[in-house]
């Protein structure tokens, strides 16, 4: 059975980065890709922005212009796939709040950007193997006390440890209630109890959380 194509809003930001992800994109044919201005963007009504499954979009030094790219687009419903030139730990968590999807950086290949934009089909989160490596890399440093007084209040049970790793597997419920046998519902008491301990809001920032916090998945 051939797949549907997937329908790409790209922003164009005139960066060499930028300009690069185009070309190779519209040599994709699973890819039916538009490619905007950011004036563009903001003349785009809800309705008109609604048929794009993906945004895709490069993060700026500061994030600051991001984030009104982002509250621009909060309602439209498409998946967001950011990129950027290498990893800024300052823009992850200035973004994760708006329920990033996806995020790769220039030390990722273009194979790894499509697989991203394939699998965000299917599960809510990709994250590239560079930027899980600086989670990682960041989590391991002891940058305050607040980290340790989070986890040492931080109490996760066995089952829902099991949830979580499936989460971080990018498993939706009903695949992880297949996986251990228990019921869609019972999954989704699970991943609201973890969300509540955690003190999170979706599954970008629980990564986040993970990662940070330096629990073994």
């Amino acid at each position: 059975m051939m797949n549907m194509k997937n329908n790409v809003l790209f922003l164009e930001n005139n960066s060499i980065l930028s300009e690069g992800l185009i070309s190779l994109i519209k040599n994709e044919k699973s890819i039916e890709l538009t490619v905007i201005s950011k004036e563009e963007l903001l003349l785009l009504s809800k309705e008109n922005l609604k048929k794009f499954t993906t945004f895709v979009f490069g993060i700026d030094f500061q994030c600051k212009e991001s984030k009104s790219v982002l509250k621009q687009i909060k309602s439209a419903g498409m998946i967001k796939m950011l990129y950027s030139t290498n990893f800024s730990n300052l823009c992850f968590q200035s973004v994760v709040k708006h329920k990033i999807n996806g995020y790769i950086t220039l030390n990722d290949s273009f194979k790894d950007f499509l697989s991203g934009i394939q699998l965000l089909q299917t599960q809510e989160t990709f994250y590239s193997k560079d930027v899980l490596q600086q989670l990682s890399l960041l989590s391991a440093i002891p940058t305050s006390n607040l980290r340790s007084i989070v986890k040492s209040h931080f109490k996760i049970s066995k089952r829902e440890l099991e949830i979580v790793r499936y989460i971080h597997k990018g498993f939706q419920s009903k695949q992880i209630g297949v996986a251990l046998g228990i019921s869609d519902r019972t999954v989704g008491k699970h991943r609201e109890n973890i969300m509540k301990k955690c003190n999170v809001s979706n599954v970008t920032e629980l990564l986040y959380f993970i990662h940070k916090n330096d629990i073994a998945v």
